[in-house]
């Protein structure tokens, strides 16, 4: 938590058991507050570099294409000044396919 921003990064596997190529297009975000309600966190492509190593880390990629029968790590991140700083936090991480089929998983961020 900066600036009073919640930030939660992750990695989410992802596959394509399709005989055809699939793309992630999209990816959406909820947290859950306190009262059990979930509500929306921005999202978009977060681009960081370590300035001490030089690596550079790509959250939220669009287009992620997916060959047939494959998999890969999804970085993914999202941002929100709804939250207080959780011990955990349920995220909801969705993503939409070339074909606009949604898939979703639940997870517990921990800070």
């Amino acid at each position: 938590m900066a600036d009073g921003e919640l930030r939660f990064a992750g990695v989410v596997e992802v596959y394509n058991s399709s005989s055809r190529p699939n793309v992630i297009r999209e990816y959406r975000f909820w947290g859950r507050t306190s009262t059990g309600e979930w509500q929306p966190m921005e999202s978009e492509q977060f681009h960081e570099t370590n300035q001490q190593t030089d690596e550079h880390d790509h959250s939220n990629v669009t287009p992620l294409v997916l060959a047939p029968y494959s998999g890969t790590g999804a970085r993914v991140a999202a941002l929100s000044r709804q939250f207080t700083s959780p011990a955990e936090l349920r995220i909801r991480v969705e993503v939409e396919d070339l074909f606009g089929r949604t898939y979703r998983v639940e997870v517990t961020a921990r800070a």
